[in-house]
């Protein structure tokens, strides 16, 4: 996962046509609309009551990242939790001593005041640990000499400030990282169940499903992050950063699809995950591929970088240049140059695919979906109405009365 907002890293490891333009399919298909300190501090106080929210279809899970609250652009007043029934708060990161780094990492000032408004409006809150790139420093606090320590300090953190949950983000787990993170799982959810059964424990993966298979009795959320499905890797082309299907005839080589949401969710089914407590990725970015002009092209002298969605609808928009590939179900900017190396494919979810996705994930029976990132996707530039067009698209989708809701341990 990357991180925007002047701090962009991509994660660099994989997960494992028809063109047709796309301004008529955004009106119709989207129902007409356009796209730590670790110093005690006072713990906001919890609702009163059950959330609103939980007992409506599926969860949306999203993500909030300390450096956009920092920021100042979309404050925590700003959101519109009728259309998350869980905000996550992104992130604090271990250290290898087993506590938490102090300059990175959610202060206890800026949780103060995601939860207070988030409560106020009926939504949890969960605390996010770890994130693309601090495998390194997970994997030393989660050893076993380390353990103890790095438990008690998540457990501290959540019980001073007033956490409903944690998330826990280790990108990737490892085949050697396997044995310490089950025993992490094991020793965190039970301090959790015993401080207060009410927590939650969520999880964002990206491997590993027959772990997460076994794992998932003591997980009340299995997050896949189906997005960053592409990248300029040896033996690729370029392709979609979260397409629903795979494109159909089209393959990466000769035994292997090019990767889709569907695969990456049929993989944790088959593994073992309950529906009910799997969750897909909802991705409120982009890619942009310079060198390239659309998708299963050569990635040969071909430039990648990820890409908020504010900026690529700013930059890059134009209806001209817009998209559908009708095989794998994603949008695209097509953007020529005055060179090949000036040109540019750009990949996002708009509109229409997250009420695709939406879709799929009601089908499949799913419990529910996460959104990377809020910050990203809202257009601070934009009149009202049309500052969160992809949020209020999800809303949209998610509140349909014709869906059952889907059953899940806790809301």
């Amino acid at each position: 996962r990357y991180l925007p907002m002047g701090r962009l890293q991509a994660r660099n490891k994989p997960l494992r046509t028809a063109r047709t333009t796309i301004f008529s399919l955004l009106l119709v298909g989207a129902g007409a609309a356009s796209f730590i300190s670790l110093s005690a501090a006072k713990p906001a106080p919890k609702p009163s009551a059950k959330p609103v929210l939980a007992t409506r279809p599926l969860w949306v899970s999203a993500y909030y990242a300390n450096w956009v609250q920092e920021a100042g652009v979309l404050t925590p007043e700003k959101i519109d939790y009728s259309a998350i029934s869980h905000l996550i708060h992104f992130h604090v990161i271990p250290a290898v001593d087993g506590t938490i780094d102090p300059v990175k990492s959610i202060t206890a000032e800026q949780s103060t005041a995601v939860i207070t408004a988030a409560h106020a409006k009926g939504s949890k809150v969960l605390l996010c640990v770890g994130g693309g790139d601090t495998e390194t420093p997970f994997r030393a606090a989660i050893a076993d000499a380390v353990r103890p320590k790095f438990i008690s300090t998540l457990m501290e953190i959540v019980t001073t400030r007033g956490y409903d949950g944690l998330d826990i983000d280790m990108e990737p787990v490892e085949d050697t990282d396997i044995p310490n993170y089950e025993n992490f799982i094991h020793e965190l959810h039970a301090q959790m169940t015993a401080a207060d059964p009410k927590l939650l424990l969520t999880c964002a993966i990206s491997s590993q499903p027959e772990l997460f298979a076994r794992l998932s009795p003591e997980f009340d959320q299995i997050n896949i992050m189906t997005y960053d499905q592409s990248g300029t890797w040896e033996g690729w082309k370029t392709w979609h950063n979260s397409s629903l299907y795979d494109g159909g005839e089209r393959r990466l080589n000769a035994t292997r699809p090019f990767p889709s949401v569907q695969e990456n969710v049929q993989k944790y089914l088959k593994a073992g995950v309950p529906s009910a407590k799997l969750g897909m990725g909802l991705a409120f970015y982009g890619y942009a591929w310079s060198g390239a002009d659309g998708p299963d092209q050569s990635i040969q002298n071909v430039k990648m970088e990820p890409i908020e969605y504010f900026t690529l609808m700013d930059k890059y928009d134009r209806p001209e240049r817009r998209h559908w590939d009708a095989d794998a179900h994603a949008p695209y900017l097509s953007v020529e140059g005055a060179t090949p190396a000036d040109r540019k494919f750009i990949s996002f979810d708009n509109e229409l695919l997250l009420t695709q996705k939406m879709e799929f994930a009601k089908k499949q029976k799913l419990g529910g979906v996460i959104i990377w990132e809020l910050g990203s996707g809202y257009r601070g530039n934009q009149p009202d109405g049309k500052k969160d067009v992809l949020l209020q698209t999800v809303k949209r989708a998610w509140l349909k009365p014709d869906t059952k809701v889907a059953s899940g341990s806790k809301p």
